[in-house]
């Protein structure tokens, strides 16, 4: 489902779907809008995919929190068959790729491909190194492509960042509640209309019972 313009809503709906299909052996949403809730949602999914072979979420802004919570599933995961990762792009940032080098070292044996150029890091930095390191440690020390377009690492900006994204969706969760609201009101509106007409109609029954009674 590369590049369809799904967006952090329907990447949740998609990843609980599939967490019911655990021979799931390919999962490509590169290019489409994860940002962090919707790689927590992909996160949480890893679990009940033991026969993940690739997992693309390139270009997908993963986010910094997002990226640890992935690379954090994957530590913690059953994904061990795990052949192709491809996170480029997707503002992983030391944190989230130093629990990747320990996933790489622990649970992933088989990771003959990964795809990470584009996050924010130094290409010689530690977390760089200790990736390079967990590859080599099961003889795939040519697996990680070419890093020659990592962005620098800002701490400042990252936490602007995260703070941007809590308030995004603590705007989002507010117009929630306001729609769930109006609903609400909508439902209670309507039933009581319901009423009113039901006591017209009953009232209109009496008054012509009572017309014929006159007569």
């Amino acid at each position: 489902m590369p590049q369809n313009g799904i967006r952090m809503e329907g990447i949740e709906a998609i990843s609980k779907g599939l967490a019911s299909c655990p021979n799931l052996q390919t999962l490509d949403l590169q290019d489409n809008t994860c940002t962090e809730s919707g790689s927590r949602a992909v996160a949480e999914s890893l679990k009940s995919w033991p026969d993940l072979r690739t997992l693309n979420l390139s270009d997908c802004l993963l986010s910094p929190k997002g990226g640890v919570a992935l690379a954090t599933a994957l530590k913690d995961g059953r994904c061990t068959k795990l052949e192709t990762l491809k996170v480029q792009y997707g503002e992983w940032d030391h944190r989230a790729i130093n629990i990747l080098a320990e996933a790489i070292k622990d649970k992933l044996p088989n990771l003959t491909t990964l795809e990470l150029n584009g996050n924010r890091a130094d290409p010689e930095d530690e977390c760089i190194t200790n990736v390079r390191d967990a590859l080599e440690s099961h003889e795939h020390g040519d697996a990680l492509d070419e890093l020659d377009d990592m962005e620098e690492y800002d701490e400042e900006e990252a936490e602007r960042e995260e703070e941007e994204a809590e308030v995004k969706r603590g705007d989002a969760s507010d117009e929630e509640e306001e729609e769930e609201e109006k609903e609400k009101e909508s439902k209670i509106a309507a039933k009581v209309n319901d009423k009113l007409e039901d006591a017209a109609d009953s009232l209109a029954e009496l008054m012509g019972k009572m017309s014929v009674g006159d007569k």
